[in-house]
Order: C-alpha cells, then sequence, then structure tokens
C-alpha cells in the first residue's frame, strides 16, 4: 500500500470516526485532500506532510490501516 492509499484511508477514517476532535479547517483541509487524491491519485510532499500532522494531533495512528 503507498503513502497515498494509507492518508486516503486515514482521511476516511478521521472524517468517520474523529470528525469531532477535527477543527474546522482540518476538515475543510482533509475533505480537499480526498477530491484531491481521488481525481488525481497523487499527493504532494507538503500535502503528506500536513496530513500526517493532522493525524498525530488527533491521535490516528496508520499503522493499524
Amino acid at each position: 500500500m503507498t503513502n497515498e492509499q494509507r492518508i486516503a484511508r486515514g482521511i476516511d477514517r478521521a472524517m468517520d470516526s474523529r470528525y469531532s476532535d477535527l477543527t474546522a479547517w482540518e476538515r475543510s483541509f482533509l475533505g480537499g485532500l480526498r477530491d484531491t487524491y481521488r481525481k488525481h491519485k497523487t499527493l504532494s510532499m507538503k500535502q503528506k506532510t500536513a496530513a500526517f500532522n493532522v493525524f498525530k494531533r488527533i491521535g490516528l495512528d496508520l499503522g493499524d490501516i
């Protein structure tokens, strides 16, 4: 599984089970990333880094995805 695929699954998990832990900006950002990934099947390094930082802040471990 690629990092992009892991991030896409992490976004789905964050939006489904950790929604209340996300700020409005994070919800908007992750929603935009999800749309970008679905359309282009790739994310920039800055997008990946920002997503990982959000996951870390809310305690979402991508190791079990």
